[in-house]
């Protein structure tokens, strides 16, 4: 008993077997929960990448809506949405189920000129009788205006088609091009009516365009009697090689500039300031050139004219370099001649005035009472008188004496001042231009001021000499002694138009940089600062009976002995330093 209840105990008890019916059933579920695992995972799968691309179109700033192949919308993203709310309409009617192609064959009101147009261009794609389809249309809020462009693309191998139509603004591009087509529109009617002559050419240098403007000027009637032909023609063979390397210039990103001679069509004699500059295309590249030319015949004229007005004051210079001092001699004799014009009005006034014509009535009235001069002395009332009155008589005689003395004084020092001036001149003038001498420069400074003492005396003006030890130098003499008596004669202007009482003008002369500079100081009037750039320009002056000749043709004359003129000045009021500098080394000298 024992035995058997403990071969039955559980312990010991063999395990049933399960029922196959069973099994397969848990195998089934098994199946089925594994499957509808995987489902629900693929479902995951299709709806995160909806998501994706749904984000991704609405991440597009084009408005896109994505159709089956019966034109129905089936996908938009935000942006289209969007667009749709803001023109008022439902989202039902341009949202995801509805008929494009529908909506677009009856589009009505803003936007819907070209919607036709669009839905033809869908259908075509739809049929692969198209690949894209694309059109720019205007579609103006009451609020802006507004331009867009529609693409219609279509994916699909070989499977179900779908159709892409994204509307892309365009506003700002077309805002741009209205604007560049309006500063296009205005450069073109500069350029026609423009003074210059303008020309485009091409690569070969051919004619393509001129402006009306310069048709006129360059008196051709016809342009089509010039159009093609090469631009370079047109010059004189003289002219030609800075001609066509403007042109290769221009052909290389560069700018090509030159001036030049070419007659009008109709043969009249025109100077041309010639600009050729590139005009690049979109990639940068070279595509025409610009031809800009200004009419500049009046300024060659003036400046040929001043270059030979140069060439002959060089000449001048050369031949007759004393004119300028002849003119200061002429000046300051003329001064001192006034002066002894007034010796000379003095005494004959004095003459006039003299009381000796009172010696001849003193002598009448003597001859009268000859017969009783002692009665007459005693009892007439004239004769009376007459002792006291000779002696008035002798005391204003003797100051007439006086003043006629010393007025003949004056008269003979201002004949000998006349005689040191020609004696200065005369030791001058014999020196032909072009030959140099050597000698110390103090005394030519010293000659130049003697030429100007008599006028510096009489206007009161102080004249300090500053000398410092400098070796002899070779120079042009009256070429220096020209330049000096100028600078003297301004200082001595300037002096007197200040209104100053203590007029003072210092002349120094110091070595400065391998140079003997000598400056003429003054603390006259001074010089603006907008006029010393152009002091030296020929027919430059501040003066009313000036010619703007001096200054000029002493720059002139320091260039050719290979030195400068230069000038300082603080401004107005402040008065102002000439300044020569001639070379120790000139013409030879160490």
């Amino acid at each position: 008993m024992l035995t058997k209840l403990e071969s039955n105990s559980p312990g010991n008890a063999a395990e049933p077997r399960p029922h196959p019916r069973r099994v397969r059933v848990e195998e089934r579920t098994s199946e089925l929960q594994a499957e509808v695992t995987g489902r629900r995972r693929s479902e995951q799968a299709v709806m995160e990448s909806r998501r994706f691309l749904q984000s991704t179109l609405d991440a597009l700033s084009a408005h896109i809506a994505i159709l089956d192949e019966a034109g129905v919308i089936i996908a938009v993203n935000a942006v289209w949405n969007r667009f749709a709310q803001s023109n008022a309409q439902s989202g039902a009617r341009l949202g995801v189920g509805v008929n494009y192609l529908e909506v677009s064959d009856g589009s009505q009101g803003e936007c819907a000129e070209e919607a036709p147009a669009v839905a033809r261009g869908i259908r075509a794609v739809l049929a692969g009788e198209a690949e894209e389809f694309q059109l720019e249309y205007p579609c103006h809020s009451p609020q802006e205006k507004r331009w867009f462009i529609v693409r219609v693309t279509r994916f699909g191998d070989g499977g179900t088609r779908r159709i892409v139509v994204a509307h892309e603004n365009t506003t700002a591009r077309k805002q741009a091009e209205f604007a560049l087509g309006a500063q296009e529109e205005m450069l073109r009617g500069i350029m026609e009516s423009s003074q210059d002559c303008i020309k485009i050419l091409d690569l070969e240098g051919r004619l393509v365009w001129m402006n009306e403007g310069g048709q006129r000027i360059m008196e051709i009637d016809d342009f089509a009697a010039v159009k093609d032909q090469f631009w370079a023609d047109f010059w004189l063979s003289a002219e030609q090689p800075a001609a066509l390397r403007a042109l290769e210039l221009a052909r290389n990103h560069q700018v090509g500039k030159f001036t030049g001679f070419c007659p009008t069509a109709k043969g009249s004699e025109r100077w041309w300031e010639v600009v050729v500059t590139p005009m690049l295309d979109q990639t940068g590249a070279v595509e025409k050139l610009l031809s800009v030319s200004r009419d500049v015949t009046e300024r060659k004229r003036t400046e040929l004219a001043t270059e030979s007005l140069n060439k002959r004051l060089v000449e001048v210079s050369r031949q007759a370099g004393m004119a300028e001092v002849a003119t200061s001699v002429l000046h300051n004799i003329g001064n001192v001649l006034n002066s002894v014009n007034v010796s000379c009005s003095v005494i004959s006034d004095n003459v006039r005035k003299s009381r000796i014509s009172s010696v001849a009535t003193i002598a009448e009235l003597l001859r009268e009472n000859a017969g009783d001069l002692a009665a007459f002395f005693a009892t007439h009332p004239t004769g009376r008188k007459l002792p006291d009155f000779f002696g008035k008589l002798a005391a204003r005689l003797a100051e007439e004496r006086a003043a006629s003395l010393g007025e003949l004084q004056l008269l003979s020092q201002n004949i000998e001042h006349i005689k040191d001036i020609v004696a200065v001149q005369q030791s001058h003038a014999g020196n032909i231009g072009g030959v140099r001498e050597t000698l110390p420069l103090a005394d030519l400074v010293d000659d130049a001021l003697r030429l100007n003492d008599g006028t510096l005396a009489r206007h009161r003006i102080e004249v300090i000499r500053e000398y410092s030890a400098v070796p002899p130098v070779s120079l042009e003499k009256h070429k220096v002694l020209q330049i000096l008596v100028n600078l003297l004669r301004n200082a001595k202007h300037a002096l007197t138009a200040s209104g100053r009482e203590d007029k003072r003008l210092v002349v120094r002369i110091a070595p400065s940089n391998g140079h003997l500079a000598v400056s003429v100081s003054d603390n006259g009037i001074g010089i603006a600062p907008e006029n010393l750039t152009r002091i030296f320009a020929h027919g430059f002056t501040t003066k009313k009976d000036g010619h703007g000749f001096g200054l000029h043709s002493g720059v002139l004359a320091a260039q050719e002995m290979g030195g400068r003129l230069t000038v300082q000045s603080a401004g107005a009021g402040a008065g102002a330093t000439f300044t020569l500098a001639l070379p120790i080394g000139y013409g030879g000298h160490s």
